[in-house]
């Protein structure tokens, strides 16, 4: 019995495949004129992820140093909580009658008894009063390292970003093409995903899905691209990021 799917398929097969499909692969692609956009922004987040970095590491060392130095050769004085935002405290105190501040992360053990205006114990350098930090808290010496949280999202979406752009370049470049029959529509976070299914030059039957928010109804056919060896990897062409060329 002659199913829907092969009927679409057979009907469409020739109408739907483009002729650039045809030729040897691996093809030629391009990035797509919509999608130059997303590429630029890639590449800045990349440059933003590497200054980023460098700017932590930099961070990182000098409030290192810095504590390292108040072990060493710091003088206790006390100061005053001015103001006290979430998990951190700012504070001030007074040196040879010269104001200074500074901002600590707050100890966990402390954030439930502290408040504003406490008094708390102060180490500062004789040499640069500005150098200074919280006598009682040295674990806030953890704090240093929030400086990376950024870097390291950062770090965390480009490679994610660029595996799956590479991931559908391969399939364009070289995926064997197919006609595939629409079965059915969903939501998702992109917008509205068409379901499809597809067999093979082989026969085998495969299932895919796209976000596609063009007006498609079940039972309408569109060209996929998977690949030989692996046809659970297959998507809608045209591809959302790239195009053949040449």
């Amino acid at each position: 019995m002659t199913t829907l799917l092969e009927t679409a398929q057979a009907a469409a097969q020739a109408a739907l495949i483009p002729s650039e499909l045809t030729g040897a692969r691996p093809r030629r692609t391009a990035v797509s004129k919509e999608d130059i956009p997303a590429s630029i922004i890639a590449w800045i987040l990349i440059a933003l992820a590497l200054a980023a970095s460098i700017w932590a590491w930099n961070h990182t060392a000098k409030i290192l140093h810095s504590r390292a130095a108040l072990r060493v050769d710091g003088r206790l004085t006390y100061g005053v909580v001015t103001e006290i935002y979430k998990s951190t405290a700012s504070y001030g105190f007074s040196v040879d009658d010269r104001s200074f501040t500074g901002d600590a992360l707050i100890p966990r053990s402390n954030r439930r008894t502290f408040d504003r205006y406490d008094r708390i114990p102060i180490l500062y350098l004789p040499s640069d009063p500005s150098i200074n930090h919280p006598a009682a808290w040295e674990d806030s010496t953890g704090s240093a390292y929030t400086a990376f949280i950024l870097p390291c999202m950062i770090a965390f979406f480009v490679p994610f970003i660029l595996v799956l752009s590479r991931r559908e370049r391969q399939v364009v470049a070289e995926g064997l093409p197919a006609v595939a029959v629409i079965t059915g529509f969903r939501r998702g976070k992109g917008g509205q995903i068409v379901d499809y299914e597809f067999r093979t030059a082989a026969g085998q039957l495969v299932k895919g899905s796209s976000v596609d928010s063009r007006p498609w109804t079940v039972g309408a056919s569109l060209c996929v691209l998977y690949l030989e060896r692996n046809p659970r990897r297959n998507l809608q062409y045209p591809s959302t990021h790239f195009v053949v060329v040449g």
